[in-house]
């Protein structure tokens, strides 16, 4: 009967309540049970004539249970068999409504009551084995009576309730009543076993860790009985064991959602061994201890392995997993925590005199552990399933502490901490395809760009779950005063541009916790700051496992201590920068990509300021450049220039150099270079501009200094150049300084600010390698910062299924963009279409 509480458990409940002497307690649940069945009866059968029928058996088996609950309380004792007894009562009522109902709609159905025609007896630890012989002798017999002529009638058959071998009321235990569908198919040499229940069907992973785990079509029984040892709650490894013995077909099905089409559990096939991935899903068991013993006592010694577990067989303890170093030097077995500290007795006990001797060490035991596996019939044909497996545990900083695979291949276990085991769970569920990648983003940052990338991150979030099988999910947004967490992203996505929205004061401690610890195995923050206050977190972040993606100059161009930490840190989690320099454009990339060629940098020469470049084209345009050839005054430049939002909040952090000092110290440690801000000589563009300036003070020092810059410009002028604000860097120097560069000159022609940089190498010695472009907008600091990203994504396992746009081009050829990796190609010969 279906509801919480369920009946069973309520007659269990019973029981209990009358060995304490609490009969009103036991009232109260009986009546219950009673008003449930009524009230059910009343409703399918109500008037039918049959519901009478019904309630007088239900009636009487209430007033009978009442009698035995007495006798209960009346000695204080609530044996086994007891117990037996009273639980089945449910399912038998059930099975008689179903009959009924059945027959009021005008199917011929007969009920047959479970406990007439199945003997079990008790198995011990394997509970209750079926006596096949007698109970399909005595189930034949039963049949032959209703069997009358041409009539032979449907069975409603009760589950979960059986005899003993003395006729004795019992039950099958823990799913028992699927475990009763998988006894009467083999019975009755049924064709197919349909298990009901609240799922659809066998799933790739738990839901309740891995939102996106999904139902699987078909899987093998030798899968299914790795998957439910594991963990997995949807069908027990006994319910398949009489249908594997006639290979009769168990589809799984959601009562709730009958159209469904559920799992297929059957033997393996085409189906099973060519799935997109090897994997056909993962399972955890919580709740695990690690015993580890381990000295160099047991190095060549036989028989050490038989005395670990027969000291654990003495004391009753199952082991789940067992690893064991080829050196023999140690063995680490995984066990039920809640035995934990009786198998370290037991382990120490029986090698007592190793331990005082100093061979063995004394035993370790790590508690609070969970085992995840990865289950799959063609894993052991296909080479680098390991790797990927353990090397998606790695990107999620995973550590694992102790590994097992049997020689089939089939299963690949790990044993973690248990407050990692849904991490992990998510990490290679998503590596292995089986659904999306899930990186929870944190934006710091809503001015321009910080709108522009979360803009950006919801356009593009479907395009690149199709390319990269993964998915970018907001999680936190805030500013150097406010934020908002949330786990729903349409929130987040709508708060900044609501200044009332319900907020919090920023921590970022707090925020670096909520996307880390709460949402998935991965965690990326996007800072889109200018902050130094903020680049202070950087290091820690990073140690801590979030990657970071940084428009943020004072990280990688801030003080050397901050810089080293930042670079000590970045083996743990990724840390990109690209934009911090010159936006969307490749400046760093392309240094690392002539390293990485060899080509020794001996200099690099560039207008890296966008606003400098602005004001400098304003106030000395080049005569090749189009525009116009008398240029402005310095301050209407820069006033300029700051009002189309070019300039930092003060616009002598620009003007004195500052601004470009910092790029170009990113630029040097990119190229090696042990280099500090205070490193950098400084000459403003006019005397006496520093960024300890205010901006009054600025714009006073900028009307001084106009007189002393035309006269500049002038002797520029009459040798055909321009002025351009330029930063060099040439073995261990580096300036920043206004230059007179030819007219024709990248430096001379930016037009609207920009940036351009020369790359002066050993192979590029006369003609450098320059990377130039047009300032955009904060959209395309977004999309670097967004390319990025992508990066990050791609360095978590993310396979690249190509253009999205090619892809729908491709559409009418192919079904799906495949999905199987290089490592997942199996290996196997076909001859006749067989496996």
């Amino acid at each position: 009967m279906g509801g919480k509480p369920k009946v069973t458990d309520m007659l269990l409940t019973s029981v209990h309540a009358a060995a304490e002497g609490n009969m009103e307690r036991c009232e109260a649940l009986l009546q219950a049970v009673r008003d449930k069945y009524c009230t059910c009866i009343q409703e399918l059968l109500g008037g039918s004539g049959r519901d009478a029928q019904l309630q007088g058996t239900i009636e009487k088996d209430i007033a009978n249970l009442k009698e035995i609950l007495n006798a209960v309380r009346l000695m204080r004792f609530k044996g086994e068999q007891i117990l037996e007894l009273v639980s089945g009562y449910g399912e038998v009522w059930s099975a008689g409504v179903l009959s009924q109902l059945l027959g009021h709609q005008g199917y011929d159905f007969e009920f047959v009551n479970a406990k007439d025609v199945l003997f079990v007896e008790d198995g011990g630890r394997n509970g209750p084995e079926v006596l096949w012989k007698r109970s399909r002798e005595t189930l034949q017999k039963h049949l032959a009576t209703l069997d009358t002529g041409d009539r032979r009638p449907h069975l409603v058959i009760t589950g979960y309730v059986a005899s003993t071998p003395d006729g004795v009321a019992t039950t099958l235990k823990r799913d028992g009543s699927d475990f009763s569908a998988s006894i009467f198919a083999h019975l009755l040499q049924a064709s197919q076993i349909y298990i009901w229940t609240d799922v659809s069907g066998v799933l790739t992973a738990d839901p309740r860790r891995v939102p996106g785990a999904r139902p699987l079509e078909c899987i093998s029984y030798n899968e299914a009985m790795e998957l439910a040892f594991f963990g997995a709650k949807v069908i027990h490894p006994k319910t398949m064991q009489p249908a594997i013995y006639d290979s009769i077909p168990i589809y799984v099905k959601n009562t709730f959602q009958p159209q469904a089409p559920g799992t297929c559990i059957h033997v393996p096939s085409e189906a099973t061994m060519q799935r997109d991935t090897c994997v056909c899903g993962f399972s955890t068991v919580d709740g695990m201890a690690l015993v580890n013993i381990e000295g160099p006592g047991m190095v060549g010694i036989p028989g050490v392995a038989q005395r670990v577990f027969g000291s654990l067989l003495r004391v009753d303890i199952s082991v789940a997993l067992i690893a064991q170093a080829s050196s023999e030097h140690s063995i680490t077995v995984a066990i039920p925590e809640e035995v934990a500290e009786a198998a370290t007795e037991a382990l120490s006990a029986g090698f007592v005199s190793e331990i005082q001797a100093g061979f063995i060490s004394p035993i370790e035991t790590v508690t609070a552990c969970s085992i995840i596996a990865a289950v799959g019939d063609s894993m052991n044909f296909t080479p680098g399933i390991s790797g990927r497996f353990f090397d998606a545990l790695g990107r999620a900083g995973i550590n694992v502490l102790a590994i097992a695979q049997g020689m089939t291949g089939r299963n690949i276990s790990a044993v973690v901490k248990a407050e990692e085991s849904a991490k992990a769970l998510q990490a290679v569920h998503g590596s292995f395809m089986l659904s999306s990648n899930s990186v929870a983003v944190a934006v710091i940052g809503t001015g321009p760009i910080g709108r522009a990338i979360v803009d950006m991150i919801r356009e593009r979030n479907a395009a690149l779950e199709r390319r990269y099988n993964c998915q970018l999910v907001m999680r936190a947004w805030c500013n150097t005063s406010r934020m908002i967490l949330s786990g729903n992203e349409d929130e987040i996505y709508g708060w900044a541009a609501d200044e009332d929205a319900e907020h919090m004061e920023v921590n970022f401690d707090t925020m670096a916790e909520h996307i880390r610890e709460k949402h998935g195995p991965y965690a990326v923050i996007v800072d889109c700051s200018n902050s130094a206050a903020v680049a202070q977190f950087h290091s820690s972040w990073l140690a801590s496992g979030i990657h970071i993606v940084t428009a943020n100059k004072h990280g990688m161009g801030g003080p050397l201590d901050l810089f080293r930490e930042i670079l000590a840190q970045k083996v743990v989690a990724n840390y990109l920068y690209e934009t911090t320099v010159g936006a969307g454009l490749p400046m760093l990339g392309t240094i690392k990509q002539l390293q990485d060629a060899g080509d020794p940098i001996r200099m690099i020469r560039g207008t890296l300021s966008a606003s400098i470049n602005w004001v400098m084209q304003r106030v000395n345009p080049s005569a090749l450049s189009g525009g116009a050839v008398e240029g402005c005054s310095l301050l209407e430049a820069a006033l300029d220039a700051e009002a189309k939002g070019l300039t930092e909040t003060n616009f002598a952090d620009d003007l004195s150099g500052f601004e470009m000092a910092t790029k170009l110290v990113i630029v040097a440690r990119e190229m090696g270079l042990s280099v500090a801000p205070e490193h950098v000589t400084m000459m403003p563009i006019v005397p006496g501009l520093s960024t300890a300036r205010s901006r009054e003070e600025a714009i006073e020092v900028l009307k001084k200094g106009e007189e002393s810059l035309r006269v500049r410009i002038s002797a520029a002028q009459a040798e055909g150049r321009v002025l351009r604000y330029v930063g060099t860097i040439k073995g261990q120097s580096l300036s920043v300084a206004l230059e007179a560069v030819p007219q024709h000159h990248t430096f001379a022609l930016l037009d609207c600010g920009g940036y351009a940089v020369e790359f002066h190498t050993e192979y590029y010695a006369e003609h450098p390698v320059c990377v130039s472009g047009a300032l955009g907008d904060d959209a395309a600091v977004a999309a670097g910062l967004l390319a990025d990203l992508i990066q990050v994504v791609k360095s978590l396992g993310a396979f690249d299924r190509g253009s999205v746009e090619l892809l729908g081009r491709l559409g009418s050829k192919i079904n799906k963009p495949p999905s199987r990796s290089p490592s997942f190609t199996v290996p196997l010969s076909r001859s006749n279409g067989s496996i």
